[in-house]
């Protein structure tokens, strides 16, 4: 049975002066209040806005390097952690007051806890393009065999050393395997929506929203497989409308209007599944959705294509 005798925090950065105090000084608030022993690491990941400057202000340990992957450099931060639960959480996160309260009592309450996290909502007052795609208010929700986030991603010490940690060669869905391996390996991988923390840094443009998809889709196959994950099949059929579409004067009318329906379904179905755990409901914000999911699984299909060619 594992000892709970802290918790060691660890802070991924790379140029977030714009978030990086108000991170800290929310995690370190919202330690002091568990009671508990802990320890805040920041690993500066070759920032040149002056991050690493803000970071020295606090009572934080700051490492450096210049690592590839957000793998490694969570890797090198839990290299020299010393308590028994490791947290991972993005230098533009901001976490509640009771977090590490709550995250305490599930870990001592269930020994076969591996990991446990919670989904990460966009602020209050963000953009209608951001809260059309990512909530700001969740409905009650436990899952036992979940992907954790790695920006709201905690683990036991023992099984994310015995399991090698992150993969460092994904540049990114490495919480998705590490999430997986956790479950592989017979430990419950659980996400509470109790334990959602705000996310500042998502983006508010489409060409920043398109961009970030296209960085994420070009490791989903390394990273899921083929046709195991249903974002990566869905982005396939999205590209294969698409085609459809582009070639229209070549192919039969019937054939053009299928590929029209078909992406259209698509879309409306990625749509929905943003909106379906928000707290309310929203016609206006769905339509948003569907309109961005186009955005959405274009940059994922780029970032595929682009995995496709490199791979083969």
């Amino acid at each position: 049975m594992d000892c709970l005798d802290g918790i060691s925090i660890i802070v991924p950065m790379k140029n977030e002066v714009k978030h990086i105090e108000k991170c800290l000084l929310s995690v370190i608030k919202s330690a002091v209040i568990s009671g508990r022993k802990f320890e805040v690491i920041v690993v500066d990941n070759d920032s040149v806005d002056g991050s690493s400057q803000v970071a020295r202000r606090l009572d934080v340990s700051l490492l450096e390097t210049d690592a590839k992957s957000p793998g490694a450099v969570r890797n090198y931060g839990a290299s020299v952690a010393q308590y028994s639960i490791l947290a991972f959480i993005d230098a533009d996160i901001e976490v509640p007051r009771n977090w590490l309260t709550c995250l305490f009592n599930y870990y001592e309450k269930d020994q076969d806890i591996g990991a446990l996290g919670g989904p990460c909502l966009a602020p209050r007052n963000a953009s209608w393009l951001v809260c059309s795609l990512y909530p700001t208010q969740l409905k009650d929700k436990i899952s036992e065999n979940a992907k954790l986030p790695g920006a709201n991603f905690t683990v036991r010490k023992t099984i994310f050393e015995n399991l090698g940690g992150f993969n460092q060669d994904l540049i990114s869905a490495e919480d998705d395997d590490l999430s997986l391996r956790i479950l592989t390996s017979g430990s419950s991988c659980i996400s509470d929506t109790h334990l959602a923390v705000i996310h500042h840094g998502y983006p508010n443009t489409l060409n920043g929203i398109f961009k970030r998809q296209v960085w994420h889709g070009s490791t989903q196959i390394k990273a899921h497989g083929y046709f195991t994950d249903k974002m990566t099949i869905a982005t396939y059929l999205f590209m294969f409308c698409n085609l459809m579409l582009l070639l229209a004067s070549l192919l039969p009318t019937s054939m053009f209007l299928l590929a029209f329906i078909t992406e259209f379904c698509l879309l409306t179905v990625v749509g929905f599944n943003f909106q379906k755990n928000k707290k309310s409901f929203s016609f206006k914000e769905l339509f948003q959705s569907i309109f961005i999911s186009f955005f959405f699984l274009l940059g994922r299909g780029i970032g595929l294509i682009k995995e496709l060619l490199i791979k083969f």
